[in-house]
Formats: structure tokens, C-alpha cells, sequence
């Protein structure tokens, strides 16, 4: 592809001319992301500002994935009873984020799956972290967050460019085993990585969302610089081989043993992997309401 295709289209990311800006929503929830005293009662005033939002997590926060017996009404009961605080500013915060889009025009693009990857990169990496000692254990809240946005770019490529989108996703279905970030570099100029690290730039969206989703893409990265880089690129390696996954085959702990993700045992790998597949029906019902 010409260095020339992909300036352009960069800068066609860059100017944003096709898109609205941050919604006043969004821009509220991504200052607390700075302030980790950020009340409840606060949190759950910004969200109910905006109807749609509030409406979806409070539905996020009924789905059988989370196991609530007892309906939901409120945010407040849906930050307490439910998600917690740290959940719930980052689902709302990808959720606003992700509004900015409009990817119906792109044919086959599927939201539901955009939002399995995403979930379900979020959740893998944050049950991982949480199985890391303490003294070395990165923030599980921002690794969360990081995996909620690493595939914004997708949205972004489905927003400003649809139809030759679609037909590089056409081609990607006629060919699984085909490179999807080459396909787009062919064809768009630019892949959904740099889309989104891009786009972070450009919205000022947290700096260590950048660093992570431009590490995932970063060949020369040395597995093990950094826990969250490591988790982050394990976890969307394995979503990218599911549904496919044999009985009995722990692909984790296989990645592990290539250097992909450092520094876990592989019962506990095997035990995240497990629990994860267990929950895979119910996070994709999950998707489906977003």
C-alpha cells in the first residue's frame, strides 16, 4: 500500500470530518477515569443524564452473564448490588464512546461480535491479572477499560469507510486463514489498530489505552515488558481462535508456552480458560444487548 493511501487515511481519522464529537456524556465519565474517589451517587448522576446509557447498563446489569436474581432499576442498585463502581464507569465510558459510530452501512460488520471481542477481551484479561501476586499485578481496573477499547478501531473503519470495509470483510469470509490487518492495509490503507490508537489520540481517551492497544500491535514488543501489554494481546490471540477451541485443549496455557503470555502457571491458566468458556453463552447474550 503507498505511504501516500495511508497518510490519508490517517488524516481522514485524524480531521474526524464524518463524525460528532465526544457527547458531553462521555466527556463527564472520561474525567473520573483521573478520579478514583469518584462517588456513586455522582457516577450514577452523569450516567442518568443520558436515557440510553442508563438504560443499557441498567439491562447490562439484569443479564444472566452477571447472575442478579433481583431485577434491577437503578443505576445506583446496578453500581451496588451488581457491577461495582469500577465496572460500571467502564462499560459507560465504552459505551458513549462507541455511540460516536455508525457502522450500518457496512455490511457485515457485526456489532455483536464487536461487542463479544470486546467484552470478552476485557473480562479474559482482567480474570488474568487478577491471578498475578499483588506486588506485580497491574491495575485490573485500567486493563479492563484497555480491553473494553482495543477494538475501537473497528467501529472507526465501519464508520468512515463501509463499503470498502465490507468488501475486505467479504474477502476475509472466503478466506478465514487471511491476515484481517493486512487485508485492511490493502485495501482501506490502514488497519484497526492504528485506526484506534489514532483515535484515542485524537479524543484524548486515557493515555495507557493508547500505549496498550499500540503495543498489541507492536511486533518488536518483547512478551513480559508489561503485564497488561501481555494479557491484552493473550486474550484477543485466543478470541480470535474461538468458537474453535477442542475439547480438552487449554489454548492459554499453549500461548503461554510460545512466550505470548508470561508468568502464570498454567493451572491457572487452564482454570481462567474454563471459567471463561463457561460463560461464553452468557456473553454473548450479553453482546447482543449492546
Amino acid at each position: 500500500m503507498p505511504e501516500s493511501t495511508m497518510v490519508d487515511a490517517r488524516q481522514e481519522i485524524l480531521d474526524l470530518k464524518n463524525l460528532p464529537p465526544l457527547s458531553v456524556t462521555a466527556s463527564r465519565l472520561l474525567e473520573t477515569v483521573s478520579n478514583p474517589e469518584v462517588e456513586i451517587a455522582e457516577l450514577s448522576y452523569i450516567i442518568s443524564q443520558d436515557p440510553g446509557l442508563m438504560a443499557r447498563i441498567i439491562g447490562l446489569a439484569n443479564a444472566a452473564y452477571f447472575g442478579q436474581a433481583m431485577a434491577i432499576t437503578t443505576v445506583h442498585d446496578a453500581i451496588v448490588r451488581v457491577l461495582g463502581i469500577n465496572m460500571v464507569k467502564s462499560l459507560a465510558i465504552s459505551i458513549s464512546v462507541s455511540g460516536a459510530f455508525n457502522s450500518d452501512a457496512c455490511t457485515g460488520f457485526s456489532t455483536k461480535d464487536y461487542w463479544f471481542n470486546a467484552i470478552g477481551c476485557a473480562t479474559m484479561s482482567r480474570m488474568m491479572v487478577l491471578r498475578i501476586p499483588a506486588a506485580e499485578r497491574p491495575d485490573p481496573e485500567k486493563v479492563y477499560l484497555s480491553g473494553l477499547l482495543h477494538n475501537l478501531g473497528c467501529l472507526v473503519l465501519a464508520h468512515l469507510f463501509p463499503s470498502k470495509l465490507s468488501r475486505v470483510l467479504a474477502l476475509k469470509s472466503k478466506d478465514p486463514d487471511a491476515d484481517l490487518e493486512a487485508l485492511q492495509q490493502e485495501h482501506l490503507g490502514v488497519d484497526w489498530i492504528s485506526a484506534g490508537v489514532w483515535l484515542v489520540n485524537r479524543w484524548h481517551l486515557p493515555d495507557f489505552v493508547g500505549d496498550v492497544i499500540g503495543a498489541v500491535a507492536d511486533r518488536s514488543y518483547a512478551p513480559g515488558d508489561k503485564y497488561d501489554v501481555t494479557l491484552l494481546r493473550g486474550s484477543i490471540h485466543w478470541l480470535k481462535g474461538y468458537p474453535t477451541q477442542e475439547p480438552g485443549v487449554h489454548r492459554l496455557s499453549e500461548d503461554a508456552a510460545l512466550g505470548l503470555i508470561p508468568g502464570l502457571s498454567v493451572d491457572a491458566l487452564n482454570l481462567v480458560e474454563d471459567k471463561f468458556l463457561d460463560r461464553c453463552e452468557e456473553l454473548d447474550a450479553l453482546a447482543s444487548r449492546l
